[in-house]
């Protein structure tokens, strides 16, 4: 798997995540997801400053990751999606649905923590 980690950003748990998201790992990324969710913390952010690409699978894996955290009583967020990522979001018209801050300062506001 390319490069996963989680960090701690105040009450928000921050998910980076470097490389493409598709049908190829998107299943980890989801069992993965589940784990931060149920952790500690307020809010899940996913980074995506570092995701070159991004598949329908990609896509799905952000749709339950949102309603997990829905489900779970925490906010959610994107934080930096790249160009491509922003791209498929429009195309998809999913770009509405998903909370998204520019940078880590951002977040913060976003989120309201």
């Amino acid at each position: 798997m390319e490069e996963f980690r989680v960090d701690t950003i105040g009450e928000a748990r921050v998910i980076r995540f470097a490389g493409e998201i598709t049908m190829d790992n998107a299943q980890e990324l989801k069992n993965r997801g589940r784990q931060v969710v149920e952790g500690q913390g307020q809010a899940v952010v996913m980074d995506l400053s570092k995701v070159t690409f991004i598949d329908s699978s990609g896509i799905g894996f952000l749709i339950v990751l949102k309603s997990r955290c829905d489900e779970a009583g925490k906010r959610f967020a994107l934080l930096s999606p790249s160009v491509q990522v922003r791209k498929t979001l429009r195309l998809v018209q999913l770009d509405a649905i998903f909370p998204v801050a520019a940078n880590e300062g951002d977040m913060a506001r976003i989120l309201s923590l």
